[in-house]
This record gives structure tokens, sequence and C-alpha cells, in this order.
């Protein structure tokens, strides 16, 4: 049995952002006719909680609450110049008043990563998590299990990476998930990579035959030695996937906090628990890109509490574990803690802190 825990406490606040829109604000039902995605105008409206944001890829996959309570409203696209952003469903435009963003921005309490290799051997143990135990001084609390979840790479970039890719002629990337070759006559900005490096983020795109609904594809944009770009989307898909438009690279934050959410400056590391031991301890701050890594489990913590929780219900023989696969993708377990207060800079942290066992086979 191996066992970590943080060793200080971490702050937590609160990640509901209010803003108050009036009706000219709100083009929620897609009748802009120079833009005729749905969206809202959040940069021209009034900033309730204050948190100050300036690449608005900070509130992707966030969640909207509108005035009329409409349901399963997400943020998929931003556009930090203009102020806006972009719904992944009609709504009604003639709403105003107070929205709610609800941010997909935790905080880490801990991070496990897998060992490459223990000792000059690869690394072939299984992790099973049996044990979790999370501390609480302050309010209500949620608490993600999310294995895998995946970060922005550290490679610099220059300028933005904009296509002539259109709807019309939008690049097919099929559906295996696979990295796809953008034709070089398509981008306008060969440099934005140097050569043998990476980024993540996203193009907007469709389903191949359904081009009247737009979605948002998330991957891996990469540039090979030779100087040519390619484009990985995460998602195996079961139709083949379009992609069109302009790269938006997604940005490298912290959770919600009174001090500062640009993490770009932070570079990770690892540290082996002991010199046999299958994991490393990582030190991650920034939050995970929203919507990547298997959520494995949500858990509640009341205010001003204690509670331990088993994990064998999730991690078994013959349900989940951690290891490093053939495939040479380092599996990882990181511990997310938000809360869903609005968000208030002078208001008291909630100070959280975590401790975790687990099995070596």
């Amino acid at each position: 049995m191996f066992n970590y825990a943080t060793p200080a406490t971490s702050e937590v606040y609160g990640s509901k952002l209010q803003f108050t829109l009036t009706a000219a604000q709100n083009e929620g039902a897609g009748g802009d006719v120079n833009d005729p995605y749905p969206y809202l105008n959040i940069g021209a409206a009034t900033n309730v909680t204050g948190l100050s944001v300036s690449d608005y890829t900070y509130y992707m996959n966030a969640t909207v609450i509108t005035p009329g309570r409409e349901p399963g409203v997400k943020v998929t696209w931003v556009d930090s110049a203009a102020g806006k952003i972009y719904l992944n469903r009609p709504i009604n435009d003639s709403n105003a008043g107070n929205f709610y963003l609800v941010l997909d921005r935790p905080r880490n309490l801990i991070g496990l990563k897998c060992r490459e290799e223990i000792n000059g051997v690869r690394n072939r143990v299984q992790v099973y998590p049996t044990r979790l135990s999370i501390g609480n001084a302050g309010s209500y609390a949620t608490v993600k299990l999310v294995k895998s979840p995946i970060f922005q790479t550290k490679t610099p970039v220059n300028g933005t990476f904009n296509t002539t890719y259109s709807v019309a002629d939008a690049l097919n990337i099929g559906a295996i998930a696979k990295p796809s070759q953008l034709n070089n006559a398509n981008i306008t900005n060969k440099d934005y990579l140097e050569a043998v490096t990476s980024t993540y983020g996203y193009f907007r795109g469709f389903y191949d035959g359904d081009s009247t609904n737009i979605i948002t594809v998330f991957g891996l944009l990469q540039k090979d030695a030779s100087g040519n770009y390619f484009f990985n989307a995460e998602e195996k898909t079961s139709v083949s996937l379009l992609i069109f438009g302009n790269f938006l690279r997604a940005g490298e934050f912290y959770e919600p906090n009174p001090t500062s959410i640009d993490a770009g400056a932070f570079t990770p590391s690892d540290t082996p628990l002991t010199a046999l031991s299958a994991i490393s301890i990582s030190d991650e701050q920034r939050t995970p890109i929203p919507g990547t890594g298997q959520q494995i489990t949500t858990l509640f913590t009341p205010a001003t509490s204690g509670e331990q929780f088993e994990l064998q219900q999730f991690f078994d023989y013959n349900k989940d574990y951690l290891s490093f696969p053939l495939t040479n993708d380092i599996e990882t377990l990181f511990i997310l803690a938000s809360e869903s207060n609005l968000y208030n800079s002078g208001a008291t942290a909630t100070d959280m802190s975590a401790a975790i066992t687990w099995e070596e086979q």
C-alpha cells in the first residue's frame, strides 16, 4: 500500500461568474447576419463578479445559465478580440439581465502519474486507488477524479494559425483520430510552430454530410521536421469529421483566484514517490483543458468537514486502474476541486486538503 497527502491546504474560490447583458448583447438565436452562430457579447456586458479574463478560452466548456433557465447551454467557441462567447445551441435572444457562467476550471489537489521505468525496467505495474480523504475548512465543494486529463504543451507559438479552409472546402480528417495533413497553400502563417513541436486547441467543424450543424473539434496541431502541419482530433467518431477556419489555441490557466489566472509561465514536473513505487507525484497546478480526460466519479464534501471515500468500486480488477500501457500513453489521475458559489475575490477561500491511498500490483 502507498499513500500521499497534500503538504499544505489549497485555496478554492467560487467558480460561477455573473454578467448582466442587455437584449442587444444577446445574439443567442444566431440572428446576426454578419456572424450567424449563437453568441453572447460578454465583453460589452457588465462583469458583476469582476474576474479579469483576456484570453476567452478560459470560458471553454463553461455551463451557461440564462435568465430563462434554458437547459444544456455550453460555451463551445470564443472570440477574445470581439468579446464573444459562442454557444452549442440557440437560446431566446430576447432575454436580458443576469447570465451566469459556471466554469470548468477546477483546482488541482493531487496529481498521480505513472512512471515509465522503475530502476531502469519498463513499468508494467497496475495501480489501484483504494481510499480518498478530503478535508474541507470552508464551503460546500465538489471533488472530481479525472483519469488522464490533457494539459497544454509548453511549446511557444508565433502569432495565430489561420487557414483559408471554409465550410465549402473543409478538410476531411477522417473518423479514427489520426494525424491529417493540412495543405500548406491553405495556411497563412507557416511559422506558427517550430519544427517537431505541437500545441492543443480547436477548429470549427462538422460531421460529413451535415455542414449545417457546426461543432467544435478539439485536438493536437503538430509541425513535422519538413515543415508540414498536421491536426489530430482527440476523439474517434463514427462519421468522418471536416474542419475549417482558424485554429483556436487552448490557453494555460489557473483556477479562479484573486491573484492571477495566467499559468503560461508555470512548468510542471513530477517526482517518484519512492524508488520502487510505480507512481510519481505531479506538481501540476494548471487546470486541465476543459472536457478532457475520463471522469471516474464526482464526490461532494459538506462545508467544514472531513470525509473518507472508498474507491474500490471504481478501481479494481476488471474495472479501472492506472498503468503505463503498451500504447506508451502515460496514465494519470488528478483529484480536482471546485466550489459552485459565485466568485468573489474578497471572500474567504475554501481551504481544502486531500490524501489518497493505492495498491500496486
